[in-house]
């Protein structure tokens, strides 16, 4: 029996599995990318100085998402520095934009396949608080685009019949997003809030085609899209204290997300060869509960460091994700 044939007959499903990740738009492998993102550009910590609207930040994500029929575990770690500004446009609107890139290098022990991430992210949103009884209404609104340079790498082998082989790839993937939320924020002290709030996200990934090179068992797949829709409720609470001198936020959010759309990242790939195979990735949960936890402290009057707990848990797959920041508050636009 040749080499080929063997490899026909004997090739695991998981090195199809790990790349059906990378030829989905690695939907599931960047869960760090789009989320934080959009964060960002809506949802920035309060700086110490509110009236310094130009911020610089820089991030250091770790993420975890564990599930899937083929790929059972994708271990994720996100660099990376976002900038942009807000100002007043009127009418009590207040306008907003930021630019950002990233490095995210994704793991995938099960597949021995590694995926070295580059992002580049803009993005713009608007934002309006309305008086409301005892509270006020926060409306926001925004849209990114984010632009993926993605090198792969992988080993294989099967003894006495292939010799261990290295495998490459370079591909491109985007992912453009609109989002939206309302909230009411209650007041519970002078330090102290509540806010309920809802929000709807729509994402369109897209990837280009890839074929590996390296050796016999080198994969190929045509461009690949996604499209989800994710609709949210929940409630966030925050409070302010002191440490001397020093002054702090604490943060937490409980929620529910609801997903649509392609849920179910799949893709069909190649063995230079010929054989075929249709696979599936660590999906997305159409149902999840949502959690977070986190602390923010002023390390002087224009720079907060924060660090930060998020989960989704749903549907036999979590998604765990911790992360590092400092920011810094600068000017007046």
């Amino acid at each position: 029996m040749s080499s080929l044939k063997a490899v026909r007959r004997q090739l695991p499903a998981r090195v199809f599995a790990a790349h059906a990740v990378i030829a989905a738009g690695a939907a599931c492998a960047h869960a760090g990318e789009a989320e934080p993102a959009r964060d960002l550009l809506v949802n920035r910590p309060t700086s110490p100085a509110p009236a310094q609207p130009g911020w610089l930040i820089a991030v250091d994500n770790w993420q975890t998402l564990e599930g899937g029929a083929n790929v059972n575990r994708i271990k994720q770690r996100t660099t990376g520095v976002y900038g942009g500004g807000e100002f007043e446009a009127g009418a009590g609107w207040r306008v907003g934009g930021a630019l950002g890139a990233t490095r995210s290098r994704v793991r995938i022990d099960a597949a021995d396949l590694r995926l070295d991430v580059y992002s580049y992210t803009a993005g713009v949103y608007g934002k309006r608080s309305f008086l409301s009884g005892a509270g006020k209404l926060n409306l926001l609104a925004g849209a990114s685009y984010t632009w993926h340079d993605i090198d792969t790498k992988r080993h294989f082998e099967m003894p006495g019949v292939i010799p261990r082989q290295t495998l490459t790839a370079d591909l491109s993937a985007y992912t453009a997003q609109v989002f939206s939320e309302l909230g009411y924020e209650l007041p519970l002290s002078g330090i102290a809030s509540i806010e309920p709030f809802a929000g709807a996200a729509w994402r369109n990934v897209r990837t280009r085609g890839f074929s590996e090179s390296g050796g016999s068992t080198a994969l190929s797949a045509d461009a690949g899209r996604i499209v989800q829709t994710t609709a949210t409720l929940g409630v966030r609470g925050q409070a302010g204290f002191a440490l001397g001198p020093t002054v702090g936020r604490l943060h937490a959010t409980l929620g529910w997300r609801r997903a649509f759309g392609d849920v179910q990242p799949e893709t069909t790939l190649a063995l230079d060869g010929g054989s075929v195979l249709t696979v599936t990735g660590a999906p997305i949960s159409r149902s999840a509960a949502l959690a977070g936890v986190g602390a923010e402290l002023a390390v002087s009057r224009s720079a907060v460091i924060g660090l930060a707990y998020g989960g989704q848990y749903g549907g036999g797959s979590r998604e765990h994700t911790g992360s590092l920041s400092l920011r810094w508050a600068f000017g007046s636009l």
